[in-house]
């Protein structure tokens, strides 16, 4: 998520936007007024801790993380103490390609893995022998790769088929967390692109791919956009958070998406840089007249606009090793140069 510095407008324009910021280390929460200023006295972030292991695996429990996300929705609703009956709305960025499987009461029955996890790098050589990867490509925008679903699936069903079988649908943790607050949710274009499944000019799950991975329609979330909001939180909720009881939230978007779209880039004419955990380019394109190249992904921000990039799994850890090499003057400073 990208946030616009504050004017220091001493009075913020009403509604307000609650905005769920869920990363990989850590979660944020903040206040944009109707100017899409951040409100500077409301920022809650809280870390966490993912599981990790010498095989490759990057995961973290689902619940523990929704519990953070609560944690630090009362951080910020006590920060902005009179201005929270004035939120008009929810929304919510979070990582791409996570999956976790549910079953039909929407209980975990998988941990929630990760795009980092290396465990399914088998599967993904597997798939790319069984199938047409260049054409999978350029109806998903997404390789045949350990980060995406299917190679995930494929991994599951081979490591533990008996949980495999057993699951009532497969979910990003934006919807996850949705119905644990809402009672039910929706997946988001953008979201459901980034899991390798979509096709992207259909908007519609990839028949072919879950044909092959044994996976039928009722298993995948429902789709839609990002104006098909979910409102009325469950009682327990409405009764912690009375002031977001009846207010629309939003389906999840993809970080990526959310960092280059609030970064102002917006055009072909500007790009996007980000450097976090990960580093990646990205630039917002129409979806329907880009075939990303083989070594570049496409995900979609919502049902018209999509951004074509590419990743380096390494982001935040160059910039340090490059500060330890080079000297470089602080962050703040270096920004001030750019």
């Amino acid at each position: 998520m990208t946030q616009k510095a504050s004017s220091a407008n001493p009075h913020p324009e009403p509604p307000y936007i609650l905005a769920l910021d869920v990363g990989t280390s850590s979660t944020r929460t903040l206040l944009f007024d109707a100017a899409s200023n951040t409100l500077p006295n409301v920022l809650a972030q809280r870390p966490y801790q993912l599981t990790t292991s010498n095989e490759g695996e990057v995961s973290v429990d689902p619940d523990a993380l929704v519990a953070v996300v609560h944690q630090t929705i009362d951080d910020a609703l006590e920060m902005a103490g009179p201005l929270a009956k004035h939120i008009g709305a929810v929304a919510i960025d979070t990582f791409w390609h996570g999956l976790m499987g549910v079953d039909a009461d929407n209980r975990p029955l998988t941990p929630l893995i990760l795009w980092e996890d290396t465990r399914p790098r088998a599967a993904a050589i597997e798939l790319r022998k069984q199938l047409d990867e260049t054409a999978i490509h350029a109806r998903t925008g997404a390789r045949l790769h350990a980060s995406y679903w299917p190679a995930k699936l494929r991994w599951l069903a081979t490591q533990a088929p008996d949980t495999f079988s057993r699951v009532a649908q497969w979910l990003s943790f934006g919807e996850y967390l949705y119905r644990h607050f809402l009672g039910r949710s929706v997946c988001s274009l953008s979201m459901a692109s980034g899991t390798g499944m979509l096709q992207t000019h259909a908007r519609a799950w990839d028949t072919e791919l879950m044909e092959v991975l044994d996976v039928r329609p009722e298993q995948l979330p429902p789709l839609g956009d990002l104006h098909e909001s979910v409102q009325g939180l469950t009682p327990a909720y409405a009764a912690a958070w009375p002031t977001l009881r009846t207010v629309p939230w939003f389906p999840a978007i993809g970080d990526g998406a959310a960092a280059c779209a609030g970064s102002g880039c917006a055009s072909l004419e500007n790009w996007s840089l980000t450097i976090g955990t990960s580093s990646a380019i990205r630039v917002v394109v129409p979806p329907e007249q880009v075939i990303p190249p083989m070594g570049l992904w496409l995900y979609l921000i919502d049902a018209k606009r999509a951004v074509l990039g590419g990743a380096l799994s390494e982001g935040g850890n160059l910039l340090t090793w490059l500060d330890s090499v080079l000297k470089l003057p602080s962050l703040a400073e270096a920004e001030s140069l750019v």
